[in-house]
């Protein structure tokens, strides 16, 4: 699980998601949403954040049981974890204060 929830957060898209979710006020989000918040989160174009978050990483994040992705009606329920929550605040502290140049 722990390397699951590492492999997953490595990828700067899966953690915009998965912080997005974390400032959702219910555990709902539209799949439009989330785009526009992991373009800005990313600097990508919605469009660009769209077809990855549709192909790659909500499939890879419903996987591992973090989300719940219901392409029909492009909505994502987001399963609150601790685990995930620590090293997302964990690796967003370090990247944060570790800047390199």
């Amino acid at each position: 699980m722990v390397s699951d929830v590492f492999r997953l957060l490595a990828n700067d898209r899966r953690r915009a998601v998965v912080a997005a979710l974390e400032d959702a006020e219910n555990d709902w989000r539209s799949v439009d949403e989330l785009c526009k918040q992991v373009g800005t989160r990313t600097n990508t174009s919605p469009e660009s954040a769209a077809v990855e978050l549709h192909h790659i990483h909500l499939p890879q994040l419903e996987d591992c049981g973090v989300i719940e992705y219901d392409a029909a009606s492009e909505s994502v329920r987001y399963y609150h974890c601790e685990l995930v929550s620590k090293v997302l605040t964990a690796v967003e502290t370090s990247t944060t204060d570790c800047r390199l140049g």
